[in-house]
């Protein structure tokens, strides 16, 4: 009786740490849950999946691994996706003490289908993980909460359930700070909307270009700081949506498409359309105020660079920088928005004051919306208080 007790005391506390450690891999190392059951995250362009099992049922665990091997392409795992297992297991019992040996088998199994997993291996009673085939874990994160692996087993259950439920505790407000409600959906995405706009515009000047030589919508719209100084302040607004040639188009337009499937996540439609234009039309002010009259102006690299100042304050300043970069996979984006200012310094044809008081005022913007949520969570913790 006393040992059937034991036995499943071992089974709660194996299946406490199971519990402790999936929360901390979501808030620790920045894995979100999977709608088809697991964690997964994005590093760069690769995608990580994370499973946690407790205990060593070989049949389920074999089911697993036939499921992954037999699914299709497409469907199941590619060649550039790692899946990580991580066992739970009592080695003091007696059916797991080749245990690794049979996940050594099933990991050679699935080098031989192409399948990429990495299995390890927590013995519980020790406090101790190891990598099945040995090296070192993939994922740097995953690995350091692991290394506190001793530290939670040695936690009471009652303990560990209370460190467990600070952390969803901690996740749901990161997510709540990162993510905050967006309005109801709608086909009218800024972004979309824009993208339409520029083209059409492109479009319709190239049209007249070629039937009559000329382009009327650039003639009326660019940016001629002549023309503006005598009054016609709508070229402040209308340049930025006006490009010269398809590769100016082309480049802002991408970039205006990859920045914004990253904030379109973080801010409403109202504070997109406000960061937009906005910073477009900063980015034509201090081109009025900075250079000469002659100069003609156009082109939306001002109000995209402002995306971009955006999303570098959200990404190294605003609150949870961290886990916003592992989030939202930005790196790469950001380091292509200071590669482009960079290379604008480069360029004699490239406004650049449009470029950088465009980022400048989009960070400031990022700043001052920052400061607006967080009032807002302090007024509601008031109220709730």
């Amino acid at each position: 009786m006393d040992n059937s007790i034991n036995i499943q005391d071992n089974k709660e506390n194996i299946n406490s740490y199971a519990e402790w450690l999936a929360a901390s891999a979501a808030h620790d190392a920045f894995y979100a849950p999977h709608p088809q059951g697991g964690l997964y995250k994005r590093d760069m362009n690769a995608i990580q999946f994370l499973y946690i099992i407790s205990g060593s049922d070989r049949d389920f665990i074999c089911r697993i691994m036939d499921g992954m091997r037999s699914a299709p392409i497409g469907t199941g795992v590619t060649g550039g996706t790692l899946r990580t297992f991580v066992f739970v297991v009592d080695f003091s019992e007696q059916q797991n003490s080749d245990f690794g040996l049979f996940l050594k088998e099933q990991s050679d199994e699935n080098i031989r289908a192409r399948i990429l997993t990495e299995f390890i291996i927590v013995d519980y009673q020790r406090g101790v993980y190891f990598k099945v085939g040995g090296g070192r874990i993939q994922d740097r994160d995953l690995r350091n909460v692991l290394d506190k692996t001793s530290f939670a087993v040695k936690m009471t259950p009652d303990k560990r359930k209370e460190w467990t439920a600070m952390k969803k505790t901690a996740i749901k407000r990161t997510l709540e700070d990162i993510r905050p409600k967006k309005e109801n959906a709608s086909v009218l995405v800024p972004a979309i909307i824009l993208v339409f706009i520029n083209v059409l515009i492109f479009i319709a000047d190239i049209i007249f270009m070629v039937k009559t030589g000329e382009k009327p919508l650039e003639e009326i719209g660019i940016q001629y700081n002549k023309l503006v100084w005598e009054g016609q302040w709508w070229r402040l607004l209308t340049s930025v949506f006006l490009h010269d040639d398809l590769s100016h188009i082309a480049g802002n337009m991408v970039m205006l498409i990859l920045i914004s499937r990253i904030l379109s996540n973080f801010y409403s439609n109202l504070q997109y359309w406000i960061i937009y234009l906005t910073t477009g039309i900063i980015g034509s002010v201090m081109t009025l105020l900075c250079m000469g009259e002659d100069l003609m102006s156009l082109g939306a690299s001002g109000a995209v660079m402002g995306l971009g100042g955006v999303l570098c304050f959200r990404m190294f300043f605003g609150s949870n920088s961290r886990y916003f970069r592992k989030a939202a996979n930005c790196i790469t984006i950001g380091a292509i928005v200071a590669y482009n200012l960079v290379v604008g310094l480069t360029m004699p044809e490239i406004n650049n004051w449009a470029h950088f008081s465009g980022f400048i005022a989009g960070f400031i913007m990022a700043w001052i919306f920052h400061l607006i949520q967080r009032n807002k969570q302090k007024n509601n913790n008031k109220i709730s208080a």
